[in-house]
């Protein structure tokens, strides 16, 4: 089931514990280049030093969309497989299209390789 998204906007515990679970997902450094920050800088809104920007809150919201989609239908090894292999409708690597902020295209990628389609 995919998590709203407007109920986290100011709820600082939630949005980081959304970034918590992508960062033990995928690690600290991949999260900090889908984000598009220093690899510090995860680190620092988890431990409540700094906060995320509202820019880099809508992304870490949307990054948990991506993943809880993903993870939906698929196993974690496949699911994190899928993410770094080329996709045909993406015309790249789906972890190389969330760094360039096309979260909804991924999630449309991952609602047709579930019905078959693309490789």
């Amino acid at each position: 089931m995919v998590r709203e998204i407007a109920p986290v906007y100011g709820d600082a515990a939630g949005l980081l514990s959304r970034l918590e679970a992508a960062v033990q997902t995928l690690g600290n450094n991949k999260v900090s280049r889908i984000l598009g920050v220093s690899a510090s800088q995860p680190s620092r809104w988890r431990s409540g030093k700094e906060r995320p920007s509202p820019a880099h809150e809508r992304a870490i919201i949307e990054l948990d969309r991506v993943l809880a989609r993903l993870f939906e239908d698929m196993v974690a090894v496949v699911a994190l497989d899928w993410l770094e292999s080329h996709n045909a409708m993406l015309r790249t690597r789906p972890v190389d299209a969330l760094t360039r902020g096309r979260f909804d295209e991924v999630v449309g990628a991952i609602e047709v390789e579930e019905q078959g389609g693309y490789a």
